[in-house]
C-alpha cells in the first residue's frame, strides 16, 4: 500500500508547540516516538492481503487493507496536528504543506512509477491476452492517482470478479485512494481546525468532523452496499472503489489521535483491547469469503481492530516497557511492514503473470510469485525507497520535478506497449495457455 513508511512519526521534527493547550490535549509530544507494534500490524496486513492474492490461508486478506487506512488516517493525521499546533503563521502554515506533500512525493511515487512502467512494459510479454487492454489504462490512470476510477468507469468489472484477475494491475485501485487521502485531507483538516481556532476549540473542532466523517461515509457505505431500492451492482462497486466510501477508515485512524488523552485507558486494559483488537482483524482475514457486497461489514471488525491495536500502544508507558524485548518478537512483522509497500507494488502483477503461464499448476506457481516479489520489494526499498526518502535535497521544486518524472515513466510505457505487442507472437504454446485461462475466469480471452 501507498502507507507511510517505519520512521513517519519518529523523524518527523518536533518544534516548539505554537499552540500548547491543543498539543497537551491531544498529547502530542511524548507520545511520537517510533511504533513498532504499528510497523508490525502492517506486516500482517500486507501478508493477509498477499497470502490472500495467491489463493492460500487467508481468504478474508482483503480486509488488509482496511487496516493499511485506519493506519494511515491514524499517522498521518497524527503527523499534520503536529504541524498545525506548531506553526502560527501563515507562512508556516504555507511551508508545512509543502513539506508534507514532499514527503510523500519522495516516499511513495518512485517506487509506484517504476512499477507501473515495468508492468505496462512487460505485460505484452507475460500478461493474460485477456487482462491486455485494461493494463495500460489502468497503469496511467495509476500514475495519475485514479486507478480506482478507471477500474470503476472504465471496466465495470467489480474487484471480486473472476475477469479482474487478468489484469495485473488491478491491485492499484487502494494505491488511488490513498493519493487522493493524501492530497485532500491536509487541507480538510486544516480548514476544521482553523475554524475551532476562531472559538479557541480547535480539538472539539476536530472530534465533531472526525466523527462526522466517520458516520456520513459509513452511512453511505453501507447504504450503497445493503440498501435494498440502492443496493445495484453499480452501488456496490462504487461502495467498494471510491473515495466517499472509504473515508471513514482513513477518519477511524485520525479519530485515535483527536481522543481526549483522559480516555487513555490503564496498562491491563490497554492489553486486553490490543488483543481483542487482533481477534477481529484475524478472524474475518480467516473466515470471511470474498465479495464485494460484505466488504464493508467485514472492513468494520478490521476497522475497530485495528483502532484498539493502535490505541491499545498509544502510551508513554508502553513505548518504553515494550521497546527491546517487544520489538525483537515482533522483528519478523516489522520486517514486513518495513518491505510492505513494495511487496504490494510487486506481488500482484507477479501473480498474475505466473497464473498465466501456469493456469493449472495450483497454488505453487503463485507462492513462487510471491516469494519473487518479496525479493523485488527488498531491492525496491533499499535501491528506489530509502535512496529517495533520505535524499539531502528535498527542495520542493527538485521534488516537483521528481514527481514529473515518476508520472511521465508510465505514460510512456503505455505509449510503446502496443508496438511491443506486435513484436511479439502469439505461440500456439501462449494461444493454449490463455485458454485454459480463459476457462479459469469464464470469460473470452481474446477480450
Amino acid at each position: 500500500m501507498g502507507q507511510p513508511l517505519a520512521g513517519e512519526l519518529a523523524d518527523t521534527p518536533g518544534p516548539a508547540f505554537a499552540d500548547p493547550t491543543a498539543a497537551t490535549e491531544l498529547g502530542l509530544g511524548p507520545l511520537d516516538g517510533y511504533r513498532p507494534d504499528i510497523q508490525a500490524l502492517r506486516g500482517l496486513a500486507v501478508l493477509a492481503v498477499v497470502l490472500y492474492h495467491a489463493k492460500v490461508v487467508f481468504p478474508g486478506g482483503f480486509v488488509g487493507v482496511d487496516v493499511f487506512f485506519v493506519i494511515s488516517g491514524f499517522v498521518i493525521g497524527r503527523v499534520l496536528l503536529k504541524r498545525f499546533a506548531a506553526n502560527s503563521t501563515a507562512t508556516a502554515r504555507r511551508s508545512g504543506f509543502s513539506w508534507f506533500y514532499v514527503r510523500r512525493a519522495r516516499r511513495l511515487l518512485p517506487a509506484l512509477g517504476f512499477m507501473l512502467a515495468a508492468v505496462i512494459l512487460l505485460a505484452p510479454l507475460l500478461a493474460p491476452l485477456g487482462g491486455l487492454p485494461a493494463t495500460s489504462p489502468t497503469g496511467v490512470a495509476a500514475a495519475l492517482f485514479s486507478a480506482n476510477a478507471y477500474l470503476f468507469w472504465g471496466t465495470g468489472v467489480g474487484y471480486f470478479d473472476p475477469v479482474a484477475e487478468l489484469n495485473p494491475l488491478l491491485h492499484t485501485w487502494s494505491l488511488s485512494v490513498e493519493e487522493q487521502f493524501y492530497l485532500f485531507l491536509p487541507v480538510v483538516l486544516y480548514l476544521s481546525w482553523r475554524l475551532g481556532k476562531r472559538r479557541d476549540r480547535p480539538v472539539q473542532s476536530l472530534r465533531v468532523f472526525v466523527i462526522s466523517l466517520i458516520a456520513g461515509s459509513f452511512a453511505l457505505c453501507i447504504l450503497l452496499s445493503y440498501s435494498g431500492a440502492i443496493s445495484t451492482q453499480t452501488g456496490i462497486r462504487f461502495a467498494f472503489f471510491s473515495p466517499f466510501t472509504r473515508a471513514w477508515e482513513f477518519a477511524a485512524g485520525i479519530l485515535i489521535v483527536v481522543l481526549p488523552v483522559r480516555l487513555l485507558a490503564p496498562a491491563k486494559l490497554r492489553r486486553v483491547a490490543i488483543g481483542v483488537g487482533l481477534v477481529l482483524i484475524i478472524v474475518p482475514m480467516l473466515l470471511l469469503l470474498s465479495s464485494s457486497q460484505i466488504h464493508s461489514t467485514a472492513g468494520l471488525f478490521a476497522v475497530l481492530g485495528t483502532m484498539l491495536v493502535i490505541y491499545g500502544g498509544t502510551s508513554p508507558i508502553q513505548a518504553q516497557a515494550g521497546s527491546e524485548k517487544g520489538t525483537a518478537a515482533l522483528a519478523p512483522a516489522i520486517w514486513l511492514g518495513d518491505l510492505s509497500y513494495s511487496w504490494y507494488l510487486w506481488h500482484w502483477p507477479l501473480i498474475v503473470f505466473a497464473a498465466a503461464f501456469w493456469p493449472n499448476s495450483g497454488s505453487l506457481p503463485l507462492l513462487a510469485a510471491v516469494g519473487m516479489a518479496l525479493l523485488l520489494a527488498w531491492l525496491s526499498y533499499n535501491l528506489i525507497e530509502k535512496r529517495f526518502k533520505s535524499a539531502h535535497h528535498k527542495s520542493l521544486k527538485r521534488t516537483v520535478t521528481l514527481a514529473a518524472c515518476c508520472i511521465a515513466a508510465p505514460l510512456i510505457a503505455a505509449a510503446l506497449a502496443p508496438t511491443l505487442k506486435h513484436v511479439i507472437p502469439d505461440t500456439p504454446e501462449r494461444l493454449a495457455q490463455q485458454r485454459h485461462v480463459a476457462e479459469r475466469v469464464g470469460c473470452d480471452s481474446g477480450t
